[in-house]
């Protein structure tokens, strides 16, 4: 008996009986397919609430919330199978110029942009979120710290040649700064892994910008303020 809502088919109610199924079955059978539908469809619904508290509304990327529920199992699974993965942090350069020249807008517009163009150059299988502002943190599954480097020369060459908002007008030209963190080379647990990418990133951006560095020790730490606007 198919389980329906409205006119959308959620599932069916399969019986199976000996002989001919008694009237008090059939009943039962319809009682049972109504309120099937109704935890079915309340089911969808519970999973797109949960899918939107892991997303950034912006962007449509995963939000922090889920970076860190994927790291923390990710820690578990590499260690568990002694397999590396790596962490990109990235910063737009000069972004707060993006804003104050062409307004918030175009600035969001620009983010949304950005993140498009991150995930055309990664696998399905990694993951990448708006850390917040202009930052973003790509997690790349089974890939040590070379294969991290070429990823993030990629999202770094990809960006800087990209003209942005060119359907619109506007053809700006971003860059950013990457860094590269890797598991269990350069970190063991999460809270180091995310503090070595996020310096290596802020290296960059104290030198020439427009560049990609790989976690080392003795780096300088990003300042809590960064973290805090867009300043690019």
């Amino acid at each position: 008996m198919p389980a329906i809502e409205g006119e959308a088919l959620l599932g069916y109610v399969v019986t199976l009986f000996k002989g001919t199924i008694p009237e008090t079955a059939l009943a039962s059978c319809q009682y049972l397919e109504r309120h099937l539908a109704m935890a079915l469809r309340n089911l969808g619904r519970f999973a797109e609430v949960e899918d939107l508290a892991y997303l950034d509304d912006l962007t449509h990327l995963f939000n922090t919330r889920y970076m860190h529920l994927v790291l923390d199992r990710e820690v578990t699974q590499a260690a568990a199978e002694s397999k590396p993965f790596s962490l990109l942090f990235l910063d737009l350069d000069y972004f707060k110029s993006v804003n104050d020249t062409h307004g918030h807008l175009v600035g969001s517009k620009l983010l949304v942009e950005v993140a498009r163009l991150i995930k055309g150059c990664v696998r399905d299988n990694d993951v990448v979120c708006r850390f917040g502002g202009d930052e973003y943190v790509v997690l790349l599954r089974a890939t040590d710290s070379g294969g991290a480097l070429k990823v993030g020369e990629r999202i770094r060459r990809t960006i800087e040649t990209h003209h942005f908002l060119a359907r619109e007008g506007y053809g700006l030209s971003v860059t950013t700064c990457i860094g590269v963190a890797s598991f269990p080379e350069h970190a063991g647990d999460k809270p180091t892994l995310i503090d070595f990418a996020d310096r290596a990133m802020y290296r960059g951006k104290k030198g020439s910008r427009n560049v990609i560095y790989v976690a080392a020790k003795g780096l300088e730490a990003t300042p809590v303020q960064r973290h805090s606007a867009p300043t690019g």
